[in-house]
């Protein structure tokens, strides 16, 4: 019974502990993706970054080669002019602007805006004036300026040593840059992003595009750069980092797992219930309900090794004439006799002990206590005399009476299959001095 519990609780826990570990592995199946997702997403990223940086600072920046050019003759309009009609003829710009001790002293096209030509700087937006103060190229848009629509403003300070000389802004249409930038193909490898900046007069976020300005892309993987102002770019791919199809396939195969896996568990435990079972009906003897003799070997290893000792006598009782007068006994007569049988060998014993079946005129007791030979021959001669039967049949008197043999552990040995062999061995050889002698043996 309490192995039968024991084994019960190891079930249980082991079906715990395996659907608890069923359901960590789904939530780190689910974290693992996202994570490997995410990885993917930071190598678009640096990818993007790159492109951004290269299309804005390189080959679209007209500014820098118009304000090199520019240095030998940094205030002359008409040089401006020739040198902006060569570069710019071709691009797609709407203006360029030649600036001068802060005053704007010319613009690309000729006779188009002429109107500015003398404007000061601090007129126009404040990114105008950021070239002068980082000493370097400086891109900003998109900005909304009147009469020109939207525009990114690429502008390129000129320096003689330390001394500011004034700078070129070159002003391309905003679709046309962002066309270049190429953010399209985030969309079609399964991407929607944001792209913003900071913007440097109020610090506000300006979004430059967005695949959707209604999206939320706050768990979106970012990267930051400078063009010098901070600049994000966000992606995440469409749908989430796992599609609603995804996570019903993960969670839904999960969830089959774990069913799949309850059930072997479930099965185990009703195949080893079974098999327990199975066991307990073939160790005992359908007639007495003791142990049978395979029984009585397993049983008496099990107890000898939880009691933590072994000392223990086995007595073997060998009933004598059963086996002639079982073939002509009638039903009622084999019942009384195995209810006498039973009786004898339950009642008599009051230390630990184990009762066992033998064969069909075979009887073994395992008493699990420390006794002296006299001891324990006194106790096999009282039972062997309560096991003694007598009855009628066919108008003569019979009687079955018990020859017995005792083995004691540790003293005859300590292997329980081999004292039983002593135990029936010693009571055959003492029953054939029996018969030899020609002696009826009372006890």
């Amino acid at each position: 019974m309490r192995y039968d519990k024991c084994r019960t609780w190891f079930v249980f826990c082991a079906a715990v502990i395996s659907l608890f570990a069923a359901v960590a592995l789904l939530f780190w199946f689910d974290r693992s993706f996202e994570d490997f997702r995410r990885a993917n997403a930071r190598v678009v990223l640096e990818l993007t970054r790159r492109n951004l940086q290269e299309t804005l600072f390189g080959g679209m920046n007209k500014a820098v080669e118009l304000a090199e050019m520019m240095k030998r003759a940094p205030a002359d309009p008409v040089l401006f002019l020739r040198y902006a009609d060569k570069i710019l003829k071709k691009e797609t710009a709407i203006c360029a602007y030649l600036v001068t001790d802060d005053k704007v002293v010319s613009i690309w096209p000729k006779g188009k805006f002429t109107e500015e030509i003398g404007r000061q700087l601090r007129e126009y937006p404040y990114a105008f004036s950021l070239s002068r103060l980082i000493r370097g190229s400086f891109v900003g848009g998109p900005v909304d300026i009147d009469g020109k629509g939207s525009c990114f403003f690429f502008i390129h300070p000129m320096f003689e040593g330390k001394r500011y000389l004034g700078e070129v802004i070159v002003a391309a249409k905003a679709d046309y840059v962002l066309k270049q930038l190429n953010m399209a193909y985030l969309r079609q490898s399964g991407y929607e992003y944001e792209l913003w900046r900071v913007s440097p007069q109020d610090g506000n976020k300006e979004v430059v595009e967005a695949s959707d300005p209604h999206n939320d892309l706050s768990d979106a993987e970012r990267c930051t750069f400078y063009m010098p102002t901070e600049w994000t770019l966000m992606i995440r791919p469409i749908g989430g980092w796992i599609s609603p199809r995804g996570r019903l396939l993960l969670f839904g195969g999960g969830a089959f797992v774990i069913i799949l896996l309850s059930g072997c568990i479930v099965l185990f435990y009703i195949t080893l219930r079974q098999r327990r079972q199975i066991s307990s009906i073939l160790s005992f003897d359908h007639e007495t309900g003791f142990l049978n003799r395979d029984g009585f070997l397993e049983e008496l290893k099990r107890l000898a090794a939880s009691r933590g000792k072994n000392e223990y006598t086995i007595i073997y009782f060998a009933m004598d004439e059963y086996i002639r007068l079982a073939r002509i006994m009638d039903e009622k007569q084999k019942n009384e006799y195995m209810e006498h049988t039973m009786r004898c060998l339950r009642d008599y014993i009051y230390s630990p002990h184990i009762t066992a079946r033998m064969g069909e005129a075979g009887y073994a007791v395992a008493i699990f206590e420390k006794m002296e030979m006299k001891e324990a021959g006194d106790i096999a001669r009282g039972i062997s005399l309560e096991l003694l039967w007598k009855t009628k049949i066919r108008e003569n008197r019979e009687y079955i009476h018990a020859d017995w043999y005792f083995v004691r552990c540790p003293e005859e040995g300590t292997d329980p299959e081999s004292l039983i062999v002593s135990a029936i061995k010693g009571c055959e050889e003492k029953r054939q001095r029996k018969a030899m002698n020609g002696i009826s043996m009372h006890l």
